[in-house]
């Protein structure tokens, strides 16, 4: 019955970073007719959220899995999953959440730079490069400029070694 005004009270925490609010108000919000937000939201994705924010990774996998169940094709649910798995050391299944993300959403940037930057983090250079190059260049997003000059990098180093020209790595280099 007070759903809502529980959700409102816990996004104005959100908004002030007080997770423990957050929790507090989500948990009392859910009741059996009511687990989505305004933007369906699930009210567990909050709370993985808010959990991933205290630092809290196994509580929040916890809720961000349940936050699946509830609605599947979600891309911020999937990239946020996939995003946990991470933080609980399950690389693979980051990776398989967040293609399942772009599997739904083929243009959306924040999956397709944390897969980037997920392979680059396993030395998977070729697929990292791979994965950003499907990115607009002219992209805006801080994390792309941020994690693209790595990338490009090791990419050239890669070719350079498979080139094995003296010269031209010289030259290169210099």
């Amino acid at each position: 019955i007070n759903g809502e005004t529980h959700l409102s009270k816990a996004l104005e925490a959100e908004k002030k970073s007080d997770n423990k609010t957050v929790i507090f108000e989500l948990n009392k919000a859910r009741n059996p007719f009511f687990s989505n937000d305004n933007f369906a939201l699930p009210l567990d994705w909050h709370l993985g959220k808010a959990y991933y924010n205290d630092g809290d990774f196994k509580e929040s996998l916890y809720n961000y899995k349940n936050a699946y169940k509830s609605n599947p094709y979600s891309i911020v649910v999937n990239n946020d999953l996939a995003s946990t798995f991470i933080k609980n050391g399950k690389v693979k299944e980051a990776i398989s959440q967040y293609k399942e993300a772009l599997s739904i959403s083929p243009h959306y940037e924040d999956a397709r730079l944390n897969l980037a930057a997920t392979y680059y983090n396993i030395q998977e250079y070729e697929k990292a490069f791979e994965t950003i190059d499907l990115c607009d260049s002219n992209s805006k997003n801080d994390f792309y400029k941020q994690i693209l000059t790595p990338i490009v990098e090791k990419k050239l180093n890669l070719t350079l070694n498979h080139i094995n020209n003296p010269n031209l790595n010289s030259y290169l280099k210099s």
